[in-house]
């Protein structure tokens, strides 16, 4: 059915949906030909992701537009209502802090960690929230914006130091008034700090004057803190700019894309991926318009020219171009240089590995060249939070695209055969029902025993797989290998490919530890929340939907806190995580 499709292909612009046995969409894509791009999956050699991808489809669909630009916005939404599991899918792991702008019913300033609220309007982001809190408290200082997250029933102390017009119980305040206080917020973070700067001094004077000297003492730190943000400004970059600097590496079947994220003129962050991706030919205008799928949009945009700047443009509504000269040049290839620095460090080739695997292929008889290697391992703390993991390695290089957690699910989470046979089987079994990769060689780190139970496996799910163990000595250290067959391999320990084997075996153990420390963590953050008074579920829930880490929750301060529960529940979490330590 497929290769009669091709014939019916169109050479126009559109999107394609290519289906696997289950009727199910695994990718998403769009192409100025569609009849071009979509024939290259089926009558051209490909590898790795490309290869698994299209070894899955059974049928596609495509659909023509009237433009590029219709095929971009349309692939986008395609993407995101069906989440196909071979597309690539940004996420925003730094999470940034933002300053967030609420207009109505009257302004009010708080710090956000998404961008959900398409009413309010977002300020940065931060490197820091210490940043943003220092430039609410400036503003909070000298406007008359609300202080409280919800309006009280009746006027709070701001209401009589001057500082806030108090909507509570003032329903006559003008929108002249409003719009008076949004434009001065928006003029502060658009990079118009001397007003701001002037009103501070004014204000200091007159606390002075006053002997007011606590007051006029906070006025003298936020002046040094805006004089601060305005040296950096100069050195960093002139006009004030808020601008994104992107750029590009690209290497087999992989793309690294890094961002240089200007504010007010600032350098404030490097952002940079590295994503396996199966269109780098017409790819790179989907990556950005992906990765604003979760960002806010700055004023600027500036891209290689190998990029579609008039599409982003007219499909991000903002200004999209190139630099050919000057200092926005040199930041771009700067940008350039960090993305191939994450290519090279996500692909850190040792020369000698090919030779190594080589000699492992030898020692070991391997019909198959193992360039991919799996290594699995389990952790628990007596039988608790028990977990197994699964990690990759390719060319003798970690993929960390292809580690895989398992919650151990057994009843005896203290026996570690028991838990190893869990985990194999149901890896073992995705190989099989999924269609997933088989990787050329497995090395187990428990000796005979596990070796013992993988071959149980693999011979009761029929599949043949390549087997080997790790054996060590009356002191735990590795000291060679077992082959498939229980024979002893050995490897001297001052070779290459001892230490080879080592770092694998060290870096499976490291994943083992970490993701069984994270669970461990995730449940007595869950058990603490649990018991923290005041806390129902519904504002549990928010607080874990909004902060990716207990650490984040740990570190929140009382202000942050109050922004998503009362003040006085912020104050007992705060209380009871410093009451537990651990």
């Amino acid at each position: 059915m497929i290769k009669e499709k091709l014939h019916l292909l169109e050479d126009k612009p559109g999107c394609y949906l290519m289906y696997d046995k289950n009727g199910e969409i695994i990718y998403v894509g769009k192409a100025k030909s569609l009849k071009n791009r979509v024939s290259q999956y089926f009558l051209k050699e490909h590898t790795g992701k490309t290869a698994l991808m299209v070894s899955n489809v059974v049928n596609f669909e495509t659909i023509i537009t009237s433009s590029e630009k219709e095929a971009l916005l349309l692939e986008n939404n395609l993407i995101k209502k069906h989440n196909p599991k071979f597309n690539i899918l940004l996420k925003d792991d730094k999470r940034y802090p933002y300053v967030k702008l609420i207009k109505h019913p009257y302004p009010y300033l708080e710090i956000a960690r998404n961008l959900k609220d398409k009413k309010a309007t977002y300020f940065g982001p931060f490197s820091d929230s210490s940043a943003a809190y220092n430039s609410i408290n400036i503003l909070n200082q000298l406007y008359a914006l609300r202080k409280c997250r919800n309006i009280p029933k009746k006027e709070c102390l701001y209401y009589h130091l001057g500082m806030c017009l108090a909507p509570c119980i003032n329903k006559n305040i003008t929108n002249e008034e409003k719009e008076k206080i949004i434009k001065n917020v928006e003029d502060f973070y658009n990079g118009n700090a001397l007003n701001v700067k002037k009103e501070l001094v004014s204000k200091m004077k007159e606390y002075s004057e006053k002997l007011d000297f606590e007051n006029a003492k906070e006025c003298r730190d936020l002046i040094e803190y805006l004089d601060h943000i305005l040296i950096k400004q100069d050195v960093e970059l002139k006009n004030n700019l808020n601008c994104d600097f992107f750029a590009f590496s690209f290497k087999e079947d992989y793309v690294s894309m890094a961002n240089l994220i200007y504010r007010n003129g600032i350098l404030i962050a490097l952002d940079k991926k590295v994503i396996e991706s199966l269109n780098n030919e017409e790819g790179y205008e989907s990556l950005i318009i992906e990765y604003y799928n979760h960002h806010v949009i700055p004023k600027h945009i500036i891209v290689p020219s190998y990029i579609n700047a008039l599409l982003l443009e007219e499909v991000l509504n903002t200004k999209v171009s190139y630099a050919l000269k000057g200092s926005k040049k040199h930041i771009l290839e700067m940008s350039a240089k960090n993305a191939k620095k994450a290519m090279d460090e996500y692909f850190i080739k040792d020369g000698n590995n090919n030779a190594l695997l080589l000699e492992l292929q030898d020692k070991l008889n391997l019909e198959v060249y193992p360039k991919r290697i799996d290594l699995f391992d389990n952790s628990h703390l007596q039988g608790e939070n028990a977990i197994g993991v699964k990690v990759c390695f390719e060319n003798g290089i970690p993929n960390k695209k292809l580690y895989r957690k398992y919650l151990i699910q057994g009843d005896n989470k203290k026996d570690d055969l028991s838990s190893m046979r869990e985990v194999l089987y149901r890896r073992l079994f995705k190989i099989i029902s999924e269609n997933d990769y088989l990787p050329d060689l497995i090395i187990l780190d428990g000796g005979e025993n596990q070796l013992h139970v993988a071959k149980e496996v693999a011979d009761s799910l029929n599949i043949k797989v390549n087997l080997c163990a790790l054996v060590k000595d009356d002191k735990h250290s590795t000291r060679g290998l077992m082959n498939a067959d229980f024979g002893i391999v050995d490897v001297d320990k001052h070779s290459d490919l001892f230490y080879m084997l080592v770092r694998m075996q060290d870096e499976v153990h490291r994943f083992a530890i970490t993701s069984h420390r994270n669970k461990r963590s995730k449940s007595l953050t869950s058990s603490l929340l649990d018991s923290v008074e005041g806390l129902g579920k519904k504002r549990r829930d928010v607080l874990l939907s909004t902060y990716s880490s207990i650490s984040e929750i740990r570190e929140a301060s009382v202000e942050e806190l109050s922004q998503y529960v009362p003040r006085n529940v912020a104050l007992n979490i705060k209380e009871k995580f410093n009451n537990n330590t651990d």
